[in-house]
């Protein structure tokens, strides 16, 4: 938040999409594809919405309109199963320039593909009807780049490929009795590169991996307090001590982020302004910056507004 500007864009943000992701709760030696469903504008019950058109633009004190910001228009296409965003000019409506498609297994109500279509970079991610991602893609210019490919075993993922500059990157997941990932196992085009094992305490708490390479052994050991927070962490590279941290000042300072954050929260919802309709679903949000939080935040007294105009089936 390091002037204004951002501030205010950070709380466009935050009030357009309903993000419901953590990733705390996702094991991050896995491989990890946040569910794109987080970034539909967050509505009451979204198949009620035929259609929605979001503004972004600022007003004086007064209402005056004096113009959009940098935001993006959002129009919202529903034709349930399948949910079009159009980004677009907010003067010509230009709708060419970007749009993101999401369609559902009608009888499961889960996603089936998520599709980006962009200037540049863009994906296509599909899930099977249990909401777990199964295949992506990606592109370039409309060129295929590479291919991504995950496989399960029960609710365990047992096997992941990476397709990617005419290689194929394949990993295997092995579990213990309690779902606890054991070991993983890397591979390119077939050929044995090397493994990653971990050790639990009873707690659940990792308290040792170690990854063997062609010529490398890393061994990592962990230490936890008995709240089960880390505290300590020693990494060995080929039994020599490679580095050492101690977690204990760290997770004293996360305390006080923690306590930072919540004060900037607060702040931010005392000069956030919201409107609903009769159905429950915000039509107007403003943003009234007329205070500093920080000493170097620059102020102008102005409303920043996102509006949206709902229209239900």
């Amino acid at each position: 938040m390091a002037t204004t500007t951002n501030r205010i864009k950070t709380t466009v943000l935050f009030l357009l999409l309903s993000v419901t992701i953590s990733v705390a709760q996702n094991d991050l030696r896995l491989p990890f594809e946040p569910r794109p469903e987080s970034l539909l504008p967050e509505f009451k019950d979204i198949k009620k919405i035929k259609s929605a058109e979001i503004s972004h633009y600022k007003t004086d004190s007064a209402g005056t309109f004096l113009g959009y910001t940098n935001n993006k228009t959002i129009i919202v296409k529903n034709n349930y199963p399948k949910i079009t965003l159009y980004y677009v000019d907010p003067k010509t409506k230009d709708t060419t320039q970007s749009k993101t498609v999401f369609t559902y297994h009608s009888k499961e109500d889960t996603l089936e593909s998520y599709k980006e279509y962009r200037l540049g970079n863009t994906k296509h991610l599909f899930y099977d009807k249990k909401g777990r991602i199964q295949r992506k893609v990606e592109f370039f210019n409309q060129k295929k780049e590479g291919e991504f490919f995950w496989y399960y075993e029960g609710d365990n993922i047992s096997k992941h490929e990476r397709l990617l500059y005419g290689k194929k990157y394949t990993y295997e997941y092995k579990y213990n009795e309690n779902k606890q990932l054991v070991e993983k196992l890397s591979y390119i085009n077939t050929v044995y590169q090397g493994n990653s094992k971990w050790y639990y305490d009873a707690n659940g708490n990792v308290i040792k991996e170690e990854t063997t390479e062609k010529d490398k052994s890393i061994v990592t050991t962990k230490l936890y307090d008995e709240a089960n927070q880390l505290i300590e962490k020693n990494t060995f590279v080929n039994n020599t001590l490679f580095e050492s941290f101690d977690f204990r000042k760290t997770n004293s300072n996360s305390e006080k982020e923690k306590e930072k954050n919540e004060k900037r929260e607060k702040f931010r919802q005392s000069k956030t302004f919201i409107s609903y309709d009769k159905n429950g679903n915000w039509i107007v949000t403003k943003f009234l910056n007329d205070e500093k939080y920080y000493d170097f935040d620059v102020v102008d007294g102005n409303y920043y507004v996102m509006e949206r105009v709902i229209h239900y089936k």
